[in-house]
Parts: C-alpha cells; structure tokens; sequence
C-alpha cells in the first residue's frame, strides 16, 4: 500500500511539472483571447496602422512573430499581433482581424522556432512533436525581462517605420 502511495505521488509530481512548463503561456494567451486588444462590450476601439522591420543579428528574418502587452497607463488590453515575411516586414494585426492597434506604450515581445537542426518551424508543424527551440534571446522574447530595450510607443496616427534590431539565442544542440 505504501508502495503504490509512493507511485501515485511520483507520477502526480511529474504531471505538475509538465503542467508547470506551458501553463503560463497558456494562460497569457487565454488572458489575451478574452480580452482582446481593447474595451469591453461592443465598443470599437481606434486602430491605427502599424508597420515595421525586424531585423535579428543584422539581417531582416522571416517568420518572427511579434505580440504586444501594454505598458502600464496604455487603456488596451492585450491580443495584437503580427508575423515578419522574407524581407523581414510586418504588420500589426488586431484580435478581430483588422489590420491595426490602439494608440499607446506597448512592450514587444519577439519568437522565432525553429527544430533542433537550426531549421524554422514549418506552418502545419507543432513545436512539441518537432522539439523547437527558441531562437531569439530571452531579453526579447521572456515576458518577464520587458524594459526599455523592447518599448513601442505607437503614436494617434500610427507608423510605417516600427523597426526593430533583435539578437538570436545560442541554441544548445539537443
């Protein structure tokens, strides 16, 4: 009986810790869903347009996905998004679909997954089943390292020129 006790906790430990590893992004992500990037209700928030460049270790890179959080004093909630293409470009895209943000500071956060062999993550591949990596360095892509270094203030008339310079992580071979 004390054995099969033991088991049990050992198993249940286990299954916190795997749950422990992707529930704060899941909930970040749930937070942003409900939300979205603006009031409540069936009020419409303004959107501006908002375009820019990514450019990671010195050259523009496609497949960098881009989300933004309001910085504290920005009414918006959360749920703006965009993806750079080939030449590196973006544009910002809002919860309903609508190309767009509300005005304010928002803190960018930067990722790029890519297998273990250096290659970017396919659209139709999952990021578990191909064991990815994150290849951009925490300082821009860990929700608890915001600061300075990823601060966007969109101005009332939005801007075609939100260029960043990001770097890559050093990606441990598995």
């Amino acid at each position: 009986m004390v054995d099969s006790f033991c088991f049990k906790l050992k198993r249940s430990k286990k299954a916190i810790a795997a749950v422990s590893n992707w529930l704060p992004c899941f909930l970040l992500l749930l937070l942003g869903a409900c939300q979205g990037c603006g009031g409540s209700g069936g009020a419409t928030e303004k959107l501006v347009p908002v375009s820019g460049m990514i450019q990671l270790d010195g050259r523009p890179s496609a497949g960098v996905g881009l989300s933004f959080m309001p910085a504290p004093g920005t009414k918006a909630v959360g749920g703006c998004w965009g993806v750079t293409d080939a030449e590196g470009k973006f544009k910002v895209i809002h919860l309903s679909n609508k190309e767009g943000i509300p005005p304010g500071k928002y803190h960018v956060l930067f990722s790029r997954k890519v297998k273990p062999d250096g290659t970017p993550l396919g659209a139709n591949e999952s990021p578990t089943m191909t064991q990815s990596q994150e290849s951009i360095a925490k300082m821009y892509s860990d929700p608890a390292k915001v600061g300075l270094h990823n601060l966007a203030d969109i101005p009332e008339k939005g801007t075609t020129n939100l260029d960043f310079k990001i770097s890559s992580a050093s990606l441990k071979k598995k």
